[in-house]
């Protein structure tokens, strides 16, 4: 029989041994606890590190965006970048200063250097990396590199669309095709007819789409998770073919469209020289003009408004390849049998801050009726801004019109806009709302989306460096 004694020593024995377990497994948890609370503040700390190399990729894009208001290279320079010494065309930033930090959570402090270069005259490309570096409070670095590269945006690459619905009223027919206009070889442009149309129009807003009895040949996108979006008549359609039929074809619609477009910044009137008469344009009209000045080939009209009324015309040429441009301040309008005739080869972009309106038989010639020129040759664009409509102002209009045809671009997102007339449009459109009033066709010339000439940027693609071997390839870049 055991003595009290040796069963004391048992229970001991027991209880050590169980005491032994529980602090090797409290140990083990602690590790554990603790070996995740550090994996989930690196992890923490990498996403911080990921969102400083965006912040730096989209400090490079607000500079090119701002060209306009601050000019070339100044406005890398306003955006804190530096051009890199020996190198043509590139540039170097670092953020917030290359001797000082983002102050972030817990003792922690950030950085990121941004290289800018590799521009692409044809693809009108830009090319940017960002190295972020986070230091956390124990001295233990994490780094994030990625990469962007920015394309200038074209203003015509969106068939039609708007931000607030859109209406077809008649029997309206809506197509796309290819004009070539992008190349410089006029030879191989292509003017539109039923033989060179395809059904790859695109429509599009988050509003209601109202199709009536138009047909159009393309795609649809509408902000809506279902087809209450987009309404159409008896004899209307959306169809990928020129074959007969009604009714909307499910899969030419995508769903859920959200529409964010820039303001469209207009050039400032920077050494004119008011009273000067300048050949490619006939200005013995009476307009009230503000000034004029000729740069890089291209001729800028500053003007307070524009009021052309019966028979008068405007003529933009006759001299071959003359690029005109209007800054209208105010507004612009055609009445009667008024006309703006853009002889071939010449070419006009007005940017308009005021209403824009055409009456009675008056219209814009962009060509002839039997050769229409390419819709690339006018540009019509609405400088009113989205914070001037949110502080009170009210949306621009405009009334377009051709005489028996119209050929142009139009880039308007804070206008309504009005399509009318009985002859065809040729190009594209771009409004606060889109209406087409009358029995005239669009025909979208897909050829715009090559054309990247407004100066407005946007982000192509864009890629994490995880790869060793990636982030060493721009190490001589980011070496500063």
């Amino acid at each position: 029989m055991r003595s009290p004694a040796s069963n004391r020593g048992s229970v001991l024995v027991v209880a050590a041994v169980f005491a032994a377990i529980i602090a090797i497994a409290l140990t083990s948890y602690l590790k554990l606890a603790l070996g995740a609370s550090k994996l989930a503040n690196r992890s923490f700390y990498m996403n911080a590190a990921q969102n400083l190399a965006d912040t730096g990729l989209e400090r490079a894009l607000w500079s090119l965006n701002n060209e306009h208001a601050y000019p070339s290279p100044t406005h890398w320079t306003t955006g804190g970048f530096t051009a890199r010494t020996g190198f043509s065309g590139e540039y170097q930033g670092t953020f917030p200063t290359s001797s000082t930090f983002y102050s972030l959570s817990g003792g922690a402090q950030g950085q990121v250097k941004v290289w800018v270069g590799g521009f692409n005259a044809t693809s009108q490309t830009w090319h940017a990396v960002a190295q972020a570096t986070v230091t956390l409070g124990d001295g233990t670095t994490l780094l994030k590199v990625a990469e962007s590269y920015f394309q200038q945006r074209s203003w015509g690459d969106r068939g039609m669309i708007s931000r607030n619905g859109m209406s077809f009223n008649g029997n309206t027919r809506v197509d796309a095709w290819h004009s070539n206009a992008h190349t410089p070889n006029t030879a191989d442009d292509v003017l539109y007819s039923t033989g060179v149309a395809v059904p790859e129009a695109q429509i599009a807003s988050p509003e209601l789409v109202s199709l009536q009895n138009a047909d159009i040949f393309g795609y649809a996108a509408i902000g809506t998770d279902d087809l209450t979006g987009i309404t159409v008549g008896a004899t209307g359609r959306l169809a990928g073919n020129f074959a007969a039929g009604t009714g909307i074809d499910t899969s030419r619609v995508t769903y859920d469209f959200t529409a964010s477009f820039p303001d469209v910044p207009a050039p400032t009137n920077a050494g004119s020289s008011a009273g000067n008469t300048l050949t490619p344009i006939n200005n013995n009209l009476g307009l009230p003009q503000v000034g004029d000045v000729q740069t890089g080939g291209v001729y800028y009209y500053y003007l307070a408004s524009i009021s052309l009324n019966a028979s008068k015309t405007l003529t933009i040429g006759p001299s071959s390849d003359a690029k005109v441009v209007l800054v209208v301040s105010g507004n612009i309008g055609l009445a009667g049998s008024a006309q703006i005739v853009i002889q071939p080869g010449s070419s006009l972009t007005i940017y308009a801050a005021g209403d824009f309106d055409m009456g009675g038989s008056s219209g814009i010639q962009n060509g002839t009726s039997s050769q229409p020129s390419n819709p690339s040759n006018f540009t019509l664009l609405g400088t009113r801004t989205e914070a001037q409509i949110v502080g009170g102002l009210s949306m621009q209009i405009m009334n377009v019109r051709g005489v028996s045809y119209l050929s142009s671009v139009i880039f308007a997102p804070n206008a309504n806009v009005r399509v009318l007339g009985t002859g065809d449009t040729y190009g594209s459109v771009v409004g606060n709302r889109v209406d087409m009033v009358g029995s005239g066709n669009f025909h979208q010339d897909l050829s715009l989306a090559n054309i990247r000439t407004s100066g407005i940027w946007k982000l192509l693609k864009w890629r994490e460096l995880s790869v060793a071997a990636d982030r060493a390839a721009y190490g001589s870049q980011l070496a500063f």
